[in-house]
């Protein structure tokens, strides 16, 4: 009994030995194509991500206003050379997608005084309503051609697809994702060791290069572009979202940018370890183009280079300090030409730009904050430093959210613009004389408009 035991313990062994055996030799022959079909879920998730956080309400069925604010706050010494403190310009939109309406405002103000706030109403009529508040006492309103009002619905109409764009552009990516998975070829994948150089720091990694040329890198793409054809799916995204009448790719494809028996595309993933995949590489090498984009990050360390020979190699690189700041060097052609800082803190990244020698300084910090489910805030703020001088501060901030209903104003009584009095359109100019006569961003573009005309004078006079 015990030695008939023994013999099946040894017979379940020598199975499971051959299985691990057979089954390593599996992971070896395959762990190519693994690690191309690993690197490309990342890239879609990371498309996945960017496509998510565009994707903010779905407008079909809400309306959605849109708060935008662009200011600039002058230096001191900006200040004292135009008199101008801060400028702010306010664009509110509202979209009803679902009944065609638009409601826009807009208002400019230096510090704060107002000196214009303009009222936009469309609303699916043949006319458009604008009320100049303090500028004029009387709503205008405005007649649309067929051609102004076509182009409105397809405002509205794309307005409206835009959710639906956005999910099906993420659908698409993923099924395209897979059917280029499913051709991967571990017979076209060339395995090898690097060394990469980053801020000075030797990097050992793996590189797992796709190598397609000529008939072969044809064939692939035909191959994809065939499944493509062949997925329902596919098809009626083309078709629905993007409007197209006719899915012919390979044809297309053949008839526009099939690649010449000499030409190259190479794919390569980065690997650290075994499975960290640390970067990503494609260069197109034709007669017309040939183009390396990379970009490595590994142990705190970060590359990103383009490479368009002979006339362009920029990189990008450097490391993340203790304090959490990544610190990079720009060069072109091999050569420093300044420096990018960049940090985070709650959310808010921070990218500061120097040139070489310093002559010039930009900082950009940026935001966005997700409130709840109906309501965004996004904001970005410049500021510029010139040979030692602060140039000012420009800030944009957008506030979305979905709220109840459009606010219209009161247009029962509105004249046809084509329709005032002489009397009309002097009270509207001397009014707006009078609005805008201290502000002064509209003296300097008066000033600049007259010595346009002065100089147009003098070289009709000299020519």
């Amino acid at each position: 009994m015990k030695k008939k035991v023994l013999i099946i313990l040894l017979v379940v062994f020598g199975l499971l030995l051959a299985g691990a055996i057979g089954f390593g030799i599996y992971l070896n022959t395959n762990f190519s194509t693994m690690i191309f079909e690993k690197g490309l879920d990342k890239l879609y998730t990371l498309s996945n991500s960017t496509l998510t956080k565009a994707n903010m309400f779905d407008y079909e069925n809400k309306i959605v206003e849109i708060n935008n604010n662009i200011s600039y706050t002058s230096s001191n010494e900006i200040k004292q050379l135009i008199g101008l403190d801060t400028v702010s310009l306010n664009y509110n939109l509202t979209l009803d997608n679902k009944n065609r309406k638009m409601l826009n405002n807009i208002s400019y103000l230096e510090g704060n005084k107002e000196y214009l706030n303009v009222d936009l109403l469309y609303n699916s009529s043949d006319y458009s309503y604008i009320n100049l508040n303090n500028l004029f006492t009387k709503i205008l309103k405005v007649s649309l051609d067929e051609e102004t009002t076509k182009s409105m619905e397809e405002m509205f109409d794309t307005i409206l697809d835009n959710g639906k764009t956005i999910k099906d552009t993420d659908r698409l990516i993923y099924l395209v994702v897979e059917i280029v998975k499913n051709n991967l070829n571990k017979n076209d994948i060339i395995k090898q060791d690097v060394t990469v150089t980053i801020d000075g720091k030797e990097q050992k990694l793996t590189e797992y290069c796709y190598n397609l040329e000529g008939e072969k890198l044809n064939n692939f793409i035909i191959n994809i572009l065939t499944e493509m054809e062949k997925n329902q799916e596919i098809i009626n995204i083309l078709k629905d979202t993007y409007k197209m009448e006719e899915v012919n790719l390979v044809q297309y494809y053949k008839d526009n940018y099939e690649y010449s028996n000499t030409d190259k595309l190479l794919a390569s993933i980065y690997v650290s370890g075994k499975y960290n995949i640390v970067g990503f590489s494609i260069t197109e090498n034709t007669e017309v183009n040939n183009t390396t984009i990379k970009y490595i990050g590994v142990n705190d360390l970060y590359i990103f280079e383009v490479n368009d020979d002979p006339d362009l190699v920029g990189i990008i690189e450097g490391s993340k300090d203790e304090s959490g700041t990544i610190n990079l060097v720009i060069k072109e052609n091999g050569e420093e030409i300044g420096t990018l800082k960049i940090t985070e803190e709650n959310d808010e990244y921070t990218f500061i730009i120097d040139n070489i020698d310093n002559t010039m300084s930009i900082t950009i910090k940026y935001k966005t904050e997700k409130i709840n489910d109906n309501e965004n805030n996004l904001n970005i703020e410049v500021g510029i430093v010139s040979e030692g001088i602060s140039l000012g501060i420009i800030k944009f901030n957008q506030n979305a959210k979905i709220v109840d209903k459009l606010e219209e104003f009161d247009y029962s009584n509105a004249v046809d613009a084509n329709d005032l009095t002489e009397e009309d359109q002097n009270e509207l100019i001397t009014k707006m004389q009078e609005q805008l006569g201290d502000s002064v961003l509209y003296n300097l573009l008066i000033a600049s408009s007259y010595d346009s005309q002065i100089n147009d004078i003098i070289y009709s006079n000299m020519y």
